[in-house]
């Protein structure tokens, strides 16, 4: 933790991720599967990191995100809808790097629907609340 950079997502952070990210399809480093999944996600305040579709029956589904919402919003509006949604799902956060990293563990059999379900509510999560008290 000596070198932790915090866990705010930020503007730069995100298009230095999105630059690297497209890097990385060009290299066919990405899984082509979760391919239009990750453009759709990274629409939202968030950018991921990391994702596998699970193939080779090695490793589960996974997808590792970075947020721009605070640890209470990620929390309260994409993860505890997400887990309700789908009880299955875990929600592992990665703390062995400089940036706090979330980490979806998806299941093998639902895991597209799983992330459709997640972008759904990244969608509702990014809509301002405009609502007056």
């Amino acid at each position: 933790m000596l070198n932790f950079k915090g866990n705010i997502l930020t503007t730069e952070e995100k298009e230095f991720r999105l630059k690297e990210l497209e890097k990385e399809c060009e290299a066919g480093e990405v899984d082509e599967e979760f391919l239009p999944f990750l453009f759709l996600i990274n629409l939202y305040p968030v950018v991921t990191t990391q994702c596998c579709c699970g193939h080779n029956g090695e490793k589960d589904p996974h997808v590792d995100f970075r947020s721009s919402f605070s640890e209470k919003d990620t929390i309260d509006k994409i993860i505890r809808p997400l887990e309700t949604m789908h009880p299955g799902i875990k929600m592992v956060l990665l703390t062995e790097c400089e940036r706090l990293r979330y980490c979806l563990r998806l299941d093998k059999k639902d895991w597209k629907i799983q992330v459709g379900d997640f972008i759904e509510i990244l969608k509702k999560a990014s809509i301002p609340d405009c609502r007056r008290d």
